[in-house]
């Protein structure tokens, strides 16, 4: 649900509820059209830069000192033309070649006697990201725990999931047929993922808390729901980042386009815009999700 499947339903839904058939959505919902998108990898071969493309223009204050040995020597390098060469390992560091190190620490006591005044280490760009990870990570798990009890910018996703909950028993109550077996449907939906939020109350039947039960105990093992990365660091972030895998459709990825799955889907849709708040707060959601792993 956190991905933008309602947004893309929003105009159809507009179609037949303006044409005055109110809740039929859900008795008449269908597929239209399949986009399928394909991305070709591109090979780029890489060549050398070349002076002739240089404008070096000189400057008189540029100046440096630079020691060879015994000697220090006054330059200007303005107009001096720098280039890097990469030597190549198998020729320079054969016994380095293809080998993995499990840590920083253990690269650079393998490469320490290759190190002196004219023989440096350059970060790669890897490496610094390796450095950042760990408080990229912090700040990661500390929002998703921040979120789940609400701040003062983002609604909290439990209690979204419970505003949720209130409106498909509203929408139930208007409706019948097909269209409350999609409603019922999706509040199966809705009940499993408050399970997985840690929600032991749930406002829905003892049947729909059942079928969710039931649900739960048949995916837990499915490896889409296995936590990666920092949300293996405490109870509660495994929770959330299940409930969210859960919510962003995963198991709808072998059939999408399902009557069950696309009613459950609308009439979560009629759900969320029936109210302006809880709409609002759905944006928030996903504006979240885009800009963290959850994504």
């Amino acid at each position: 649900m956190w991905k933008k499947f309602q947004k893309t339903t929003l105009l159809i839904m507009g179609i037949f509820l303006f044409a005055g058939c109110n809740f039929g959505l859900l008795d008449n919902q269908g597929v239209e059209e399949v986009v399928s998108e394909k991305t070709e990898i591109q090979t780029h071969t890489i060549t050398d830069d070349t002076p002739d493309d240089k404008t070096l223009i000189y400057d008189e204050n540029r100046i440096v000192t630079e020691t060879f040995g015994d000697c220090t020597v006054t330059l200007n390098k303005s107009k001096t033309l720098t280039k890097l060469d990469i030597g190549d390992m198998r020729e320079t560091d054969p016994e380095l070649v293809e080998k993995i190190f499990p840590d920083r620490s253990k690269a650079l006591a393998a490469i320490k006697n290759k190190v002196n005044t004219e023989v440096s280490i350059i970060p790669s760009i890897e490496t610094v990201n390796g450095k950042l990870k760990k408080f990229n990570d912090g700040l990661y798990a500390g929002i998703e725990l921040a979120v789940e009890e609400s701040t003062t910018i983002f609604p909290s996703k439990k209690q979204f999931l419970l505003d949720v909950a209130e409106k498909l028993n509203e929408l139930a109550s208007q409706v019948e047929g097909e269209a409350l077996t999609h409603v019922d449907t999706a509040k199966q939906y809705i009940a499993l993922a408050l399970i997985y939020s840690g929600v032991s109350d749930l406002p829905f039947s003892d049947s729909i808390v059942s079928s969710a039960n039931a649900q739960k105990n048949k995916i837990d093992g499915e490896f889409y729901l296995a936590p990666t990365g920092f949300y293996t660091w405490s109870d509660e972030l495994e929770m959330i980042f299940k409930r969210d895998r859960l919510l962003q459709n995963y198991q709808d990825d072998e059939v999408p386009y399902e009557n069950e799955t696309v009613g459950r889907n609308l009439a979560l849709s009629l759900a969320i815009t029936s109210d302006e708040e809880l709409e609002k707060d759905y944006d928030q959601i996903l504006t979240l999700c885009i800009m963290s792993p959850c994504s």
